[in-house]
This record gives C-alpha cells, sequence and structure tokens, in this order.
C-alpha cells in the first residue's frame, strides 16, 4: 500500500468513528451516513470529477432506500449544474451583497462609477435588502418571498425596525452627518415609485450572482415593478411666478452693499436659475451639472435662424435641448459675475470646464434647495392650491406650461424630445390645460340645448 494509500485509508477510517450506517454509491463519490449522537436521519456528501472539496447535505429521512434515492437526486441535479457552468457552492443573499459591493467598490477604483452610487446601494442592501433575505438561499427567493419583503418593506418606518430608530447614519461629501428622523417618515408608507426604484437594486445582485454562476438564469425570481398612480406635480401660474421674481428682486437689493458677498451671490444666482430653469425646461440635476462648454450661443437651425443650445447631462444620460432666446442674456449676466468674481477672489476662471452654477470662488455649488425653499416661504408660495409642495422641478413645469399656452402652435413630440420626456408622458402631466388651451373651441362647439334651439328656429323661418 502507498503512502498515499495509507492517508486516505486513515482519513476513512476517522470520518466513520463519527459516521455510522455508511455506504457508498456511485464508486465513492455518493457517500451515505448518519451522524453518531448527533442525528438519526441520513446525510450525503458528494464528489465530483474535475472539482475539489465535497457538497454535503441532509436527506431529511432515516429510511435506507428513501436516502438512496434522494442522494442519487441530489448528486444529479449538481451534475447538472456543473455541466451549466454554475458553481456547487450554495451562497447566501448576503454571500452574493457583500460580494456585488466589492465589484463596486472595484468600478469606483477604476473610475467607472461615483463613490455615491456605492454609498447609496451598500445603504439600500444593509438597511432592507441584507436584513429580510439575508441568510436565505438564492434559488429560495422567489414571488412569495418577494411578496412578503414588500410588505415588510412599506412597514418598516411605520410598525417594522425603522419605528424604532430615533437617529440616521449617512455619508455626503466624504463626510459623516447623523440627523434625526422627522416623525411625518414614521407616518408614511413608502410609495411603489420608492420600492420599484429600490428593486433596481435587487435586479442588479440576482445579475451579478449568473455572471458569477451561483445561480442559474431560470432560477432567478422575476421582478417586475408595481404599478404605480401618477402623482401630478405642483407648478406656479402666471401670476404666482410673477410674484416669486419680484421678492427674488427684493431679496437681491437687501443685501447690496452689505459686504455680504456669498450670501448676495447665492441669493442672484438663484434669481438667474430660476429665469433659466423657467425658459428651458431643463431638469434640476441636468442644469447643475451644465458647464461653460456646454453652451452654444450661436447655433443656426435649418431656416438660418440663431439659437443657444445646451448639452446637458443627468445621472445617466445626455441630450441637446433648445433654450429660450432670453436664456442668452441670463447666462452672460452669471458669466460677467464670475469672472469679476475671479479678479477679486484669485482664482483661475477660463469660461470652459468651471460649471455654470458656481459660487464666488469659483465651487460647484451641489444643491439650491435651501435657497429656493427660504425664498418660496418668503412670497408666501411653498404650497399649490391642492398643498402639495412645491421645489425646483416645479419650473420644468412652468416652462412646458408656458411652452403650451404662449407657444406658436408648439407640436407635442417636439417638445417631448426638447424636455427629454414622452409625448405620453407630457399627456398626463399637462392634461389639466385643456381647458385653458381649447376653451374657445370647447365653447364654439355650443350645447345640444343650443343647437337644438337653433335648429328649431331655422325651421320656423322657413
Amino acid at each position: 500500500m502507498s503512502v498515499s494509500q495509507s492517508n486516505r485509508g486513515e482519513r476513512v477510517n476517522n470520518k466513520l468513528s463519527f459516521w455510522t450506517d455508511y455506504f457508498e454509491l456511485k464508486n465513492g463519490r455518493i457517500k451515505i451516513f448518519k451522524r453518531k449522537g448527533v442525528s438519526s436521519r441520513y446525510y450525503a456528501r458528494l464528489t465530483f470529477r474535475g472539482t475539489k472539496g465535497f457538497v454535503q447535505e441532509s436527506l431529511f429521512t432515516t429510511d435506507k432506500e428513501e436516502a438512496t434515492e434522494a442522494a442519487l437526486e441530489k448528486w444529479l441535479q449538481y451534475e447538472f449544474k456543473l455541466k451549466q457552468g454554475l458553481s456547487l457552492t450554495k451562497k447566501t443573499f448576503k454571500d452574493v451583497s457583500t460580494e456585488y459591493l466589492g465589484y463596486l467598490a472595484e468600478k469606483v477604483a477604476r473610475g467607472e462609477i461615483k463613490q455615491r452610487k456605492l454609498h447609496g446601494q451598500k445603504l439600500m442592501i444593509d438597511r432592507y435588502f441584507d436584513n429580510f433575505f439575508g441568510d436565505m438561499q438564492l434559488a429560495d427567493i422567489q414571488n412569495k418571498e418577494l411578496e412578503r419583503y414588500r410588505e415588510w418593506r412599506k412597514n418598516y418606518w411605520i410598525s417594522g425596525e425603522g419605528s424604532k430608530q430615533r437617529h440616521i447614519t449617512y455619508y455626503r461629501n466624504g463626510k459623516k452627518i447623523k440627523r434625526e428622523i422627522h416623525e411625518s417618515q414614521r407616518t408614511r408608507v413608502a410609495a411603489s415609485t420608492t420600492v420599484n426604484s429600490e428593486e433596481t437594486i435587487l435586479r442588479a445582485i440576482f445579475k451579478f450572482a449568473v455572471t458569477k454562476g451561483y445561480i442559474a438564469s431560470n432560477e432567478v425570481v422575476q421582478i417586475k415593478t408595481e404599478r404605480v398612480k401618477f402623482n401630478q406635480r405642483s407648478t406656479f401660474s402666471e401670476g404666482e411666478y410673477r410674484k416669486l421674481l419680484v421678492v427674488g428682486r427684493k431679496r437681491i437689493e437687501e443685501l447690496k452693499d452689505s459686504g455680504r458677498d456669498r450670501e448676495l451671490w447665492y441669493r442672484t444666482l438663484l434669481y438667474n436659475y430660476i429665469l433659466i430653469a423657467s425658459n428651458c425646461g431643463c431638469r434640476t440635476t441636468e442644469l447643475m451639472n451644465l458647464r461653460w462648454k456646454d453652451i452654444e450661443w450661436d447655433a443656426k437651425d435649418a431656416s438660418g435662424g440663431s439659437n443657444i443650445i445646451l448639452s446637458v447631462s443627468g445621472k445617466a444620460k445626455s441630450r441637446e435641448l433648445v433654450a429660450n432666446d432670453v436664456c442668452r442674456d441670463y447666462l452672460t449676466r452669471i458669466l460677467e459675475q464670475q469672472r469679476g468674481f475671479s479678479e477679486k477672489y484669485g482664482f483661475h476662471f477660463k469660461a470652459h470646464d468651471e460649471f455654470v452654477f458656481s459660487d464666488c470662488r469659483g465651487r460647484k455649488i451641489q444643491s439650491m434647495k435651501g435657497n429656493f425653499n427660504a425664498l418660496l416661504d418668503e412670497a408666501g408660495l411653498t404650497r399649490d392650491k391642492a398643498g402639495k409642495k412645491r421645489s425646483l422641478s416645479s419650473l420644468r413645469i412652468f416652462y412646458c406650461t408656458m411652452r403650451l399656452l404662449k407657444g406658436d402652435n408648439v407640436d407635442l413630440y417636439d417638445l417631448a424630445l426638447n424636455m427629454g420626456s414622452s409625448v405620453e408622458m407630457l399627456q398626463k402631466t399637462y392634461s389639466r390645460l385643456t381647458a385653458r388651451l381649447k376653451g374657445h373651441k370647447i365653447k364654439s362647439a355650443g350645447s345640444v340645448e343650443e343647437r337644438r334651439k337653433a335648429a328649431q328656429k331655422e325651421t320656423t323661418t322657413t
């Protein structure tokens, strides 16, 4: 007997000292046994050609014949997985989600995605997905478990684990921030749009597991988005918009000659932002990402007309749009003021790579939200007639409203393209304008009663 055979015999004897009712199938590739002093059930230890290690599972029976059938069935299932190029190792959801986050971290290091995407997805995975699915096997997560998760998620802040938390900790721009959880968050059910958005991460984790061979594509649960009730967003009437501008100018005048350059610039920049946003239809993110090099000041159209074209980009997509001509003046104001600040504070300004919406020292402004909310509050315009809170996005809706009401026969398809939206979305959002847009046409048709009387009069006359 060789040394290796001797060692193998010793290992088998050591195992047999802990096993009982032991027998083999498939030339020793299937070992069936009971664990001495642990359980009366049979277990199977399975090995395969061309692979290292083994798979061990309970057969959930005390009957020898049933154990034999179950072991053979499991062995064939694993053989099939190997032929499909899948891994024999069973992974829990948490195993895969941890590996997925490591994969995202590598993409951050290569500059392929932003750090904030990794932080955002890690937050969702730690708080929700690992919390609910963590110890489950991937193949065991099917429609029943998904529906249970959705119910659990919607109640998380109301009656679930979130209801016991008093603070949330997160990172923004590399800084750790701790804030108190507002009481309204504990009484608000997670909207379908929120859950649908979060579940894109869940799909990405399953897709990652498939590429790694941890699960077959036909074993992945089909995560269908929940139907979302359309939410009509708030905007401004023409009178409210004029009031917003009046109060905006008043806030600027209050700080002139005060020496508070930073605050004055923020208010001035916000005022110009409002004018530009309401005359180009950009999304908030698109406008905040705009750089000077993205502006084509004098682009000619097919008829030879002069246009100002903005090349904008949001989180993932980019497009070109034509802004109203008055945007040239508003952008020129910002440009001249930035040049003045660069001389005053000594920073280099080439009007190329710099962001349009920058502070008085040339640094990109992250958000206009706080300043805009303060302006809304002072103007008494925080909420619309229906009680819905206004936001910077309300300016985009105001742009579209004015294009439809004041534009010269604006085509809905062309407008949708310019706004980076769809005709269907515009129709949903602006269906409330029907009375204003087609009032004359609706009235000129006359009522049924008016037409009946007119017909009677005509008959009597003849």
